[in-house]
């Protein structure tokens, strides 16, 4: 397909996940990253869970539209 800056914010979120947490969000099964109904593990800070939620959406219409919009 067609390059898109959703295509970046995608591996940037589970970067920064795995940044925060110490492991990548899904090391159990990585298969789970192509499962729309899958959602990253819990963290206890729900706000920084939901924008890093965001970030990692199976879809890229319900992503933040770029980076710059995910930072602001």
């Amino acid at each position: 397909g067609k390059a898109h800056p959703t295509m970046d914010v995608f591996p940037a979120g589970l970067i920064f996940y795995q940044m925060l947490v110490g492991k990548h969000p899904f090391e159990q099964n990585r298969e789970l990253m192509l499962d729309s109904r899958c959602s990253l593990p819990p963290l206890d800070d729900e706000k920084l869970h939901q924008w890093l939620q965001t970030l990692t959406e199976y879809e890229s219409k319900d992503r933040f539209p770029d980076a710059q919009v995910a930072l602001s």
